[in-house]
Formats: C-alpha cells, structure tokens, sequence
C-alpha cells in the first residue's frame, strides 16, 4: 500500500480563501487536507490517502489505480498524434 501512495498524482496549492495550503490527489479527487505550510499539506493529504485506503479495504471496494499506472497518458497521445496526422492529410490533399 505504501508503493501505491507515493505513486499518486499530488497537488498542493495556496488558498487565498482559506489562508493555507491546499492538499489534492487527482485519484481522490474528494478528498483534500488544509495546513499553514506546503509540507504539511503534503504530509497530511498522504495520511488521509492511507486511511481511506484502509477503510477502502476494510469495505471490500476498490482502491483507485495511481494514473501513472494506467495506460491513458499512452494512449492520450496515440489519439492525438493519429488526429493531426489525419488532420495534415487533409490540408496536404486540399
């Protein structure tokens, strides 16, 4: 589990609002943690990421895949090359 949760996609930013730093995961997108500094927002959202995937765990449901692990950046790309290559051919034939 613990592999699992340095592969996830982390966000920190400050909040103007709330005066601190925001923790996000993009594979948890409704979570979040609340802190005075960028490290312990980092700090913290990784507890939460851990406890949810215990409970996760505990319930028998499924713990969400890191992005890096699944396969859609490659094939992001893939749709986007094969696009402009169809979209060239059209120019080049006009």
């Amino acid at each position: 589990m613990k592999d699992t949760i340095e592969k996830y996609e982390y966000h920190i930013f400050y909040s103007e609002e709330d005066a601190s730093y925001i923790g996000t995961v993009a594979e948890f997108p409704y979570l979040s943690s609340c802190e005075s500094t960028p490290k312990e927002a980092y700090v913290q959202i990784k507890n939460v990421i851990k406890d949810a995937m215990e409970v996760l765990q505990e319930e028998a449901r499924e713990i969400p895949i890191p992005f890096i692990e699944r396969n859609l950046y490659a094939d992001s790309i893939e749709k986007v090359v094969h696009q402009l290559t169809v979209a060239a051919n059209n120019v080049s034939n006009s």
